[in-house]
């Protein structure tokens, strides 16, 4: 360690006098290396932070990489763009490459190209950085759709994209209106083309198309997309209405009820099966919820006995799912059979 940290005293220090230590399985020495990265030239810092990337699973040391790449490390799109997959590859993403993404939708005016000519393609090459890449874009949209100007791509890729998207819409989704609005604009879809991914974006979130043409409203928009999305909307609002018009019958709630019991029953069962094939169960511990408003707990002394009651916490969670995978069990093959097929020429 003493020889580290005399050699990270000089300044312009080469690759090759650090590369043994770079092996290391003291994370406390590539932290060291990492935090004194602008000592090195242009070229060691890539490659000291590639090397680091690579070989390490540590959380921390992986972000304070990335922190000193945004800083000290001059944009290079191809660089990036490796270090970005090497970190998805790793699973533990989460926030820590998004510097990283902004630098790139910011700085290369190739990005997007890249990015929308890769996921056009019917076996795209890198699809975890791609989605990665249009989750960012779709999140700061209206800061990066200036780039969008800069693509070069045909309608047929685009209704390709746009097809895709639907299928990963549980990300951004009030956004996702304002790149089909943009695409439809550059590209004069008609009708029939925007009938192949808009109709099913309209039946899964018709509450955000209804934002969507609120906030369109006051700007005398006219064009072709406004004109469809109002009509589908029109004909989905009087079908809902015609549905709650319909007389529907009560159930027979002691029957309901009787099904829930036996479904509960059923799940328990195959819950106790499972757990007894399971090798890992044995070994892990389980922990239970418990529900409600308060709690209360009696504590029994020799002579006497206290009872305390507290407030237990209370938490929520929501994550939309689009309405088109809420679907009837017997038309669940013609989904599976249509996710197979997404992307495919007809031949």
């Amino acid at each position: 360690m003493r020889e580290l940290e005399n050699l990270l005293k000089q300044d312009n220090i080469d690759y090759e006098s650090i590369e043994s230590y770079l092996n290391s399985n003291d994370e406390n020495i590539l932290f060291k290396i990492v935090h004194n990265i602008v000592k090195f030239s242009e070229t060691s810092q890539k490659q000291i932070c590639e090397n680091i990337i690579v070989n390490t699973t540590n959380k921390d040391l992986i972000e304070t990489t990335c922190n000193e790449i945004s800083i000290f490390i001059p944009f290079d799109y191809d660089y990036c763009k490796k270090i970005i997959k090497l970190i998805i590859s790793k699973n533990i993403k989460e926030s820590i490459v998004e510097e990283l993404e902004e630098d790139i939708l910011k700085n290369s005016s190739l990005a997007l190209q890249d990015i929308f000519q890769d996921f056009s393609l019917e076996c795209p090459k890198d699809i975890d950085y791609d989605l990665s890449m249009i989750q960012c874009l779709l999140h700061n949209y209206k800061e990066y759709s200036i780039n969008l100007k800069k693509i070069t791509i045909t309608k047929n890729q685009i209704l390709k994209i746009c097809k895709r998207l639907n299928y990963i819409l549980t990300i951004e989704v009030s956004k996702i209106l304002d790149l089909y609005f943009y695409f439809s604009n550059l590209f004069n879809l008609n009708e029939q083309e925007l009938n192949i991914f808009l109709d099913k974006f309209i039946f899964n979130f018709p509450s955000t198309c209804k934002k969507f043409i609120n906030r369109k409203n006051g700007q005398n928009d006219d064009t072709l997309f406004m004109t469809y999305l109002k009509r589908k909307m029109e004909e989905n609002d009087k079908d809902n209405k015609l549905k709650n018009n319909l007389k529907i019958y009560d159930s027979d709630i002691q029957r309901l009820n009787e099904y829930q019991k036996y479904l509960i029953m059923q799940n328990n069962e195959i819950n106790d099966k499972s757990h007894e094939m399971s090798v890992f169960w044995k070994f892990c511990k389980s922990n239970t919820i418990l529900y409600g408003y308060r709690y209360g707990m009696t504590v029994k002394h020799k002579d006497s006995e206290e009872v305390s009651v507290g407030s237990m916490h209370e938490f929520s969670y929501e994550y939309p799912l689009p309405l088109e995978y809420l679907i009837d069990p017997i038309t669940y093959m013609e989904k599976v059979n249509e996710l197979k097929h997404l992307g495919k020429e007809e031949k």
